[in-house]
């Protein structure tokens, strides 16, 4: 089995007439030009003529990436055959088979299915609601490789080892790839990048892979709003000597157009060397420049709020909408030792809290709820729940994931100062007005009856 890394998430594995590549991301800025690539892609998008069959593992930007996508021509499309997991939504199958590619298969949960004449895949969403993400397996008469990307997939472990059997080499993500709280809080981003070396000590112990390829972390916090988070994220040559210092596998770091046989030998020092060039040149943004946000001004923001309360309200009936919202504004509060009672009236009365923004860039506090969409208001910014710029408040308004591209690309700050705030539920008490549209916009809907049989789910569940 030939494997052949492509950038950050994307390799292409080769057996017989079969080259599968995963989750292409070569060239472009992503999650509203929040991240960028560390590395420079060798493949080029005249090379997807030699490709057979693309895997995309879900639907975030750094793994399907319309863009990149649109840059393939369409003759190299009408050749390639696309596997994606079954999904409520479709928008993944119908956006490939309306780019124009040869054929489109849903993949059925856990099912093997045969894509060449000496290679199968394995394809499973991951135990969570989080961007519907998912992970496969792929069997060649001379290897095995279980792509993880971003799954994770700890409580999944020992099913997935039962699923699969022997695997050969495991591909997996090896530092944080979202907000992971404000500048200050170094000590935390310390600490979860320790812990995720730890799951993956874990996916080894389990999984008993003989080899390891770090991979779906090689991007970049690239605005001025988030450049801090780049300071604490695991550091390749560390991952490297972690996994081959506590486990019995060994670590197979690969730079853009590396080629690997396996288990021929492979030089990890040279890729780690490349990568460290590559990280101290994002430090100088006249070498790597970061991303420069447009103002939006007050009129065009409070008109795109408005636009989000209004399809917001359209997602079913209002009760339904706003006792969604507000089991939000209960679960977000639990957490931070409110009372009990106080908030099961508060949900008994479908209240829904107003979430305060402070706007930086037009130094301006705003508030935002059902009843009146976005409205500018007098108050400081400590006494907001987050603050952030124009543009990203516009983004998040404008899409349906734009609250989850928020979170993923970090270009934003929370209030700390909770015991002044009446909520103590931030940064949720605005994301519970992005989350809802996101969801509609996977699949699930907002009716009495879905109501209804969600709340006869968790019930027989208990």
């Amino acid at each position: 089995m030939l494997i052949e890394f492509v950038n950050h998430a994307s390799l292409i594995i080769s057996s017989g007439d079969v080259r599968l590549i995963s989750d292409p991301w070569l060239e472009g800025k992503v999650f509203d030009e929040g991240w960028d690539l560390v590395a420079t892609s060798a493949m080029t998008f005249d090379d997807f003529k030699n490709i057979s069959h693309v895997w995309f593992s879900h639907e975030h930007p750094d793994h399907f990436s319309p863009d990149n996508i649109k840059k393939i021509s369409e003759e190299h499309r009408r050749a390639i055959h696309v596997l994606f997991q079954e999904t409520k939504d479709k928008k993944v199958f119908r956006f490939c088979q309306r780019a124009g590619f040869g054929q489109v298969t849903e993949l059925p949960p856990q099912k093997w299915l045969r894509i060449g004449e000496d290679i199968q895949v394995l394809n499973s969403p991951n135990d969570t609601n989080w961007a519907a993400d998912s992970w496969l397996h792929v069997r060649t008469p001379t290897g095995t490789l279980l792509n993880l990307n971003d799954c994770g997939a700890v409580a999944q472990l020992h099913t997935i080892k039962q699923l699969v059997g022997e695997v050969d080499v495991l591909a997996t993500q090896f530092s944080f790839a979202q907000w992971e709280r404000n500048r200050d809080a170094v000590d935390h981003r310390l600490a979860h990048e320790r812990h995720v070396l730890e799951d993956v000590k874990r996916q080894i112990d389990i999984l008993k892979p003989r080899y390891v390829i770090p991979f779906a972390s090689f991007a970049w916090f690239c605005t001025d709003e988030n450049f801090y988070l780049n300071a604490e994220k695991n550091k390749i040559r560390d991952v490297a000597a972690f996994i081959r210092d506590n486990t019995k596998s060994e670590p197979i770091v690969m730079y853009p157009g590396d080629r690997w046989i396996v288990g021929e030998p492979h030089d990890t020092d040279a890729a780690i060397s490349r990568y460290e060039r590559d990280f101290a040149q994002i430090a100088d943004p006249l070498i790597r420049p970061r991303t420069q946000r447009n103002v939006i001004d007050t009129k065009t923001l409070i008109e795109a709020g408005n636009e989000h309360r209004r399809r917001l309200s359209a997602l079913g009936p209002p009760l339904v909408v706003r006792a969604h919202l507000a089991r939000q504004c209960y679960i977000n509060r639990t957490g931070f030792g409110a009372g009990r009672l106080s908030n099961l009236l508060k949900l008994a009365g479908a209240h829904v809290e107003p979430a305060r923004l402070f706007v930086t860039d037009l130094d301006q506090a705003f508030k935002f709820d059902l009843r009146r969409g976005l409205q500018p208001i007098d108050i400081s910014r400590d006494a907001c729940d987050i603050m952030l710029s124009s543009a990203s408040l516009a983004y998040c308004f404008r899409f349906p994931w734009g609250g989850e591209t928020l979170f993923v690309n970090g270009c934003f700050q929370e209030n700390k100062d909770w015991k002044n705030v009446t909520s103590m539920a931030y940064p949720n008490r605005f994301f519970k007005y992005c989350s809802l549209l996101r969801r509609a916009d996977l699949g699930y809907r907002f009716s009495w009856s879905s109501a209804a049989e969600s709340l006869l789910q968790k019930l027989a569940f208990r």
